[in-house]
């Protein structure tokens, strides 16, 4: 990724906010709740430094709402004498959650060069389609931390997301939300977390295609745009060395369904590491593809991915597997190489396989309930009309293999160990008195 800005002179200057801003992308009325979420097309091209508007163009007027219908108009915002800054995200983007520590701390270090603002977008990573890859795409984070929500289809949905992201975590700037047909997102987007600092005349200082991400560097930028020296742009050796332990190397799931390799890259010395991530072979069945993820989800496409590893920093990993309807398999040798040191790098061969079960597959029903699901240890049980019955309990694997027998269990709620378990999909089959009933989880 390149990093570019804008100097131009009298950047701190108070006068008013002149008529340079283009017009308004929306109505300025606080939309109802009610009102649906419009159907996107998909930016599948995840070019994010070109998408949107260039460092040197003037950006439009908008006007967004909070949780409690307050209103920003960024007009009225750079009027105040201070160009703002506009960073966007959204609770199912890793990414976003990873950088909002820094997001706060640039808000309160600037806070007297710059009014830092966040913009709710369409959901990065919901259960359905990636609005980034056309595919359902959930990060394995995202099924670590149980943030496993589909796209919201009204204005109070996304509203209740917003509302989930400040019960995980602690965000300082004010946050607004963008409207029901996503026009922040089509005009200053579409990405899932970009930064741009807009001057008071409306006009593209900097611009962070991905906020913050090597080699872009907030505070060095920022500090070069306002001419200042917060103290917080400091250079760091790149000499350290890392090790990677993978944890997935061969994962099964059904047919269509996106399916996870994963490890972690570990930096437990001192310095900081550049590191290259490459797909150095890849045998794919017809139809299937795959994606790098670290702290991004990259598109198909892209083969070669370098980034920082922080001292004594973990980066999570995962090749995320994107299949056909038919049952097959494939195969990604990566490669992981450390750029300044090349005796310090790492192959690993990933496999990915998809299958159904034999004969017919169960039809889920809903006589109990599981949570949470995805499961990585305890499966827990509730079942309302147990009534003192000695149900039993089968956990099939995709092929109908048994995998573990609960017996005998009165209890209408109860939990089970899953943690023996491989990654990924089981039904668990109910057997009372009278019939059987199916449910469908996830082993993360």
């Amino acid at each position: 990724m390149k990093f570019t800005y804008f100097v131009i002179g009298l950047l701190l200057s108070t006068v008013s906010l002149s008529q340079g801003l283009l017009p308004t992308i929306n109505s300025g009325i606080l939309p109802n709740n009610s009102d649906p979420i419009c159907q996107s097309s998909w930016y599948t091209i995840s070019d994010f430094d070109t998408s949107g508007y260039d460092v040197g163009e003037t950006v439009n007027d908008f006007t967004l709402f909070d949780l409690n219908g307050n209103a920003f108009q960024l007009s009225t915002a750079l009027a105040l004498g201070k160009p703002v800054l506009l960073i966007a995200g959204s609770v199912t983007c890793p990414y976003f959650r990873d950088h909002v520590a820094t997001i706060n701390y640039v808000a309160s270090t600037y806070a007297s060069y710059i009014n830092t603002t966040l913009v709710y977008l369409i959901e990065a990573h919901p259960t359905d389609t990636c609005p980034y890859s056309g595919h359902i795409n959930v990060p394995p984070q995202n099924f670590v931390e149980g943030l496993l929500f589909p796209q919201p289809t009204t204005y109070l949905g996304r509203k209740n997301l917003v509302d989930t992201l400040f019960q995980r975590l602690t965000v300082i700037p004010p946050l607004y939300i963008d409207g029901p047909c996503n026009e922040y997102w089509h005009h200053f987007g579409p990405a899932p977390q970009n930064a741009y600092l807009i001057d008071t005349n409306g006009v593209v200082l900097l611009k962070h295609g991905w906020f913050n991400n090597f080699p872009q560097n907030i505070y060095c930028d920022i500090d070069s745009v306002l001419g200042i020296n917060s103290g917080n742009c400091v250079s760091t050796a790149t000499n350290g060395t890392f090790t990677f332990a993978p944890t997935v190397t061969s994962v099964n799931g059904i047919p269509g369904q996106t399916i996870y390799d994963t490890g972690d890259l570990i930096n437990t010395g001192t310095s900081d590491v550049l590191i290259e991530v490459i797909k150095l072979q890849e045998n794919y069945a017809p139809g299937w593809n795959s994606a790098l993820c670290m702290s991004i989800c990259y598109s198909s496409s892209v083969d070669s991915v370098t980034f920082l590893l922080e001292a004594n920093d973990t980066m999570h990993f995962s090749l995320d597997y994107f299949t056909s309807q038919t049952a097959d398999s494939s195969r990604v040798r990566v490669g992981f190489m450390n750029e300044g040191f090349p005796a310090n790098h790492f192959i690993q061969l990933f496999k990915g396989y998809t299958s159904v079960m034999t004969g017919t597959q169960p039809v889920e029903t809903a006589s109990f309930e599981i949570y949470p699901n995805p499961c990585t240890s305890d499966l827990h049980f509730v079942n309302n009309e147990a009534q003192g019955n000695d149900d039993e309990y089968f956990i099939y694997d995709l092929n109908g293999k048994l995998q573990k027998k609960i017996s005998s269990n009165t209890a209408v709620e109860f939990s089970i160990d899953v943690s023996d378990l491989s990654q990924g999909v089981y039904f668990i089959e109910q057997r009372g008195a009278q019939a059987s009933s199916y449910v469908k989880f996830v082993k993360y």
